[in-house]
């Protein structure tokens, strides 16, 4: 089953990796609905920049700034246009079928709460919204509707790992479903339909390890390379980089 991103895993993966060419090249789909969905320069804050210069036209940055439901997110994910629209007088412009900024209210609080499944995607999709409940103290009224944490049984845990195409998906975007398969000793089982990993040696270990900035990201994000330095001496020096 193909992977279903959300905004809140996507920064949940990019959180550790150092380089936007590593995260455009080794998780492709991840970049594109960050690209897409506006919040990229947000999940690529932390990495060494992709340089692209774009010779920007009043015509090109309309449709650049179509792409963005706030101007803060423009602002962020193409900070180019977003420049040259305010040095030309055009920002208005471009930006004319964003709504103007929100006054939170505790009704339009809740409506927008309604949305979302947890508070984490809550927070992450709607910060302004959520940090107006927390300071008026009805986060858990508007939150009343969001699932609860799952009771995982062996059968639900089966079910939740077809969702993904490798373990290190499965424990990144649902770790207490896998930690659960770990502690039960299932974890073979639920995961039968993903392919068996690849052999490393020390280059592709290397190559994983060099898309990193802390090796406790390097583990979560792709723990049998991780392992296989440890366990052949090799990770000091894959890691030599890290900080």
């Amino acid at each position: 089953m193909k992977m279903i991103w959300t905004k809140e895993l996507v920064l949940k993966y990019s959180m550790g990796l150092s380089s936007e060419s590593f995260f455009k090249k080794e998780i492709p789909y991840a970049y594109k609905f960050a690209k897409d969905n506006g919040f990229l320069n947000e999940a690529c804050d932390h990495m060494e920049r992709i340089v692209e210069i774009v010779p920007w036209t009043p015509e090109l940055v309309y449709v650049e700034a179509q792409k963005y439901k706030t101007r803060t997110d423009f602002q962020y994910s193409a900070r180019g246009a977003y420049d040259y629209a305010r040095k030309n007088n055009i920002l208005d412009i471009v930006c004319s079928h964003i709504p103007k900024r929100i006054t939170w209210t505790p009704e339009l609080t809740n409506l927008e709460a309604q949305k979302y499944n947890n508070r984490t995607e809550f927070r992450l999709s709607a910060i302004s919204a959520y940090n107006f409940a927390v300071k008026n103290n009805i986060l858990d009224d508007v939150c009343s509707h969001m699932n609860k944490p799952t009771k995982w049984t062996p059968e639900i845990v089966r079910e939740e790992a077809k969702k993904f195409e490798t373990r290190t998906h499965f424990r990144l975007a649902a770790n207490s479903a896998y930690n659960y398969a770990v502690k039960h000793n299932i974890l073979d089982v639920v995961c039968s339909h993903i392919p068996v990993v690849k052999r490393w040696n020390y280059e592709s270990v290397q190559q994983i390890a060099n898309g990193f900035i802390h090796r406790t990201k390097f583990k979560a994000f792709n723990q049998s390379a991780y392992n296989w330095a440890k366990r052949n001496n090799q990770l000091d020096e894959i890691c030599k980089h890290m900080l």
